[in-house]
């Protein structure tokens, strides 16, 4: 298991999820049908292989999640709209991810995907065993595995349950992966499988053979079947503004490994050129005249891209209106609109109007603490307190 990467936490830790009861015999709107291929880097099903949506509140619970068939075909269905996180993930593989926009219900979507191959080096010097006897945790109550002449791991657990899930740490980088040894495997919420055996007289050994694992260096895909569909154009959108942003941030790590301070190596974002960030912005927003696919593309660049000018957030002020759940793609993409555009007091009067009526939860938080920090420095103490309350 390894943690969502911070730039998709940052851009879906709000993303909308808007659920109604539908008044009175109005019928529901129809589920939108998601569907496509799971496959691993030689292009063959993955006995063990799921697919997963993940909505805007908890990122570690699927709304959705369906396991791939023997032939790599999946399909699901799901009631909501806005902005979700598609993760791909296979035993004994590195997942793929890609953003999802359902901007309304009813669409049909195919999305397909190859998972990659875990890094893993030729020799391993340490393996730690993880699992249910320290509710997997990355720190303390690890078992150092022992390595045999014969190359494999092994560890023993003393338990009182009739099974135990387990892991193993110092094989795929800072990931936990599945072992080499076990009666099934189980999906740990995080993109990575649990390895589960079974306990005889209260203890078991845990046998990990190197030479079983899956090696690759092929890197994990996702493509949309239909290259000119909304979904994959604002999923297009999004991965050029993440991956400029992550090629900063792996400029900034290179350099405080070479030796800069940090303030020094501050000159990565210093340096920093927005232009292409906002080509990618006009040439999506160049495609479509829908008002609601055209509020996604805005607020997924003043969520995601590194550095906002005032243009454009004041822009996206101007277009998206207070109550669009596309708002809602990120939790502080509000406030940052409203920093960026400067001349803050303008805006309080959009943010109370947003906050009354905008229908995504995931909008209130980055909202009242907005209209929190601007009572305090107006010095309206009583106002502040309400907000705060």
């Amino acid at each position: 298991m390894k943690p969502i990467p911070l730039a998709l936490v940052f851009l879906l830790a709000g993303s909308p999820l808007v659920a109604q009861e539908p008044p009175g015999d109005v019928l529901a709107p129809p589920p939108t049908h998601l569907h496509g291929t799971l496959l691993g880097p030689d292009g063959g099903p993955i006995p063990v292989s799921h697919v997963h949506v993940l909505p805007e509140t908890d990122l570690r619970e699927a709304i959705a999640s369906v396991a791939a068939g023997p032939d790599g075909t999946w399909s699901l269905e799901i009631e909501e709209t806005g902005v979700f996180l598609l993760r791909f993930t296979g035993a004994d593989h590195l997942e793929a991810m890609t953003r999802l926009l359902v901007p309304e219900a009813g669409e049909e979507i195919a999305v397909d995907a190859r998972l990659g191959g875990h890094e893993i080096p030729d020799e391993l010097e340490e393996v730690t065993l993880i699992g249910d006897f320290n509710d997997f945790s990355f720190g303390a109550g690890g078992v150092p595995m022992k390595r045999g002449d014969d190359g494999r791991f092994r560890a023993t657990v003393e338990t009182d349950a009739d099974t135990l899930a387990y892991q193993v740490l110092g094989v795929a980088g800072s990931r936990s992966i599945n072992g080499t040894m076990g009666d099934r495997l189980v999906y740990d919420g995080g993109g990575d499988y649990r390895s589960v055996v079974g306990v005889d007289d209260g203890r078991v050994e845990i046998v990990f053979d190197p030479s079983l694992l899956r090696r690759s260096d092929a890197k994990p895909a996702t493509s949309f079947r239909d290259e000119e569909s909304a979904p994959a154009r604002f999923a297009a959108l999004v991965d050029a503004l993440m991956a400029s942003r992550t090629a900063v941030q792996e400029d900034y790590a290179a350099r405080v490994a070479a030796g800069a301070t940090r303030e020094e190596a501050r000159a990565a974002y210093e340096e920093h050129d927005p232009a292409p960030d906002l080509a990618a912005l006009e040439a999506y927003l160049e495609r479509t005249d829908d008002p609601n696919l055209r509020a996604y593309g805005l607020t997924a660049y003043l969520s995601t891209a590194l550095s906002v000018d005032s243009t454009t957030a004041r822009r996206a002020l101007t277009e998206v209106p207070p109550d669009s759940p596309a708002w809602a793609v990120g939790m502080q993409t509000l406030p940052r609109a409203f920093w960026s555009a400067g001349d803050m007091a303008s805006w309080d009067g959009y943010a109370m109007q947003a906050l009354k009526s905008n229908p995504a939860r995931a909008v209130r938080p980055g909202l009242l603490s907005f209209l929190h920090s601007r009572a305090r420095a107006a010095g309206e103490a009583e106002k502040a307190d309400l907000l705060y309350a």
